[in-house]
C-alpha cells in the first residue's frame, strides 16, 4: 500500500502542470517571396499545442504595414491552420505581415519589387 501511495505521489510530480500540453505556439509562412508589385500569395498560419497538435477555431488577425491582408480576421480550421491573402501595394520594399492570436505574435518579411520581363 504504501508503494502504491508513492508511486503515485512520484507520478503526480512528474506530471506536467494542468493546460501545459496546451500551450499555444504559432508558425507563418507565405507561399511565395519575393513577390512584385500588386501581386498576391498565399499566407499560411498555423496554431499548435506543445505537443504539436494543431488548434482547430482560434481567429488570427493579420496586419501589415505595405500592402493588404484579406481576411484580416480568420479562424483555424480542424487542423490548427488557416489561409489568407497578401496583395503588395504599388510600393516596392519589405512588407511585415503579423499574424496574433492567444497573446502570440508572428511576423514574416515579404520583399515586394517590380518584375522583369524576361
Amino acid at each position: 500500500m504504501i508503494l502504491r501511495l508513492l508511486l503515485l505521489l512520484l507520478l503526480t510530480c512528474l506530471a506536467p502542470p494542468e493546460g501545459a500540453q496546451q500551450e499555444p505556439g504559432m508558425a507563418i509562412s507565405v507561399e511565395s517571396e519575393p513577390i512584385s508589385i500588386h501581386q498576391s500569395t498565399g499566407v499560411l498560419v498555423q496554431m499548435y499545442t506543445r505537443a504539436g497538435e494543431g488548434i482547430a477555431r482560434q481567429e488570427v488577425t493579420f496586419t501589415t504595414d505595405l500592402g493588404t491582408v484579406a481576411p484580416e480576421r480568420a479562424v483555424t480550421d480542424v487542423h490548427g491552420e488557416v489561409w489568407v491573402t497578401f496583395v503588395a501595394s504599388n510600393q516596392t520594399g519589405v512588407s511585415r505581415i503579423t499574424a496574433s492570436a492567444r497573446g502570440l505574435n508572428e511576423t514574416i518579411l515579404v520583399t515586394v519589387g517590380i518584375s522583369t520581363p524576361e
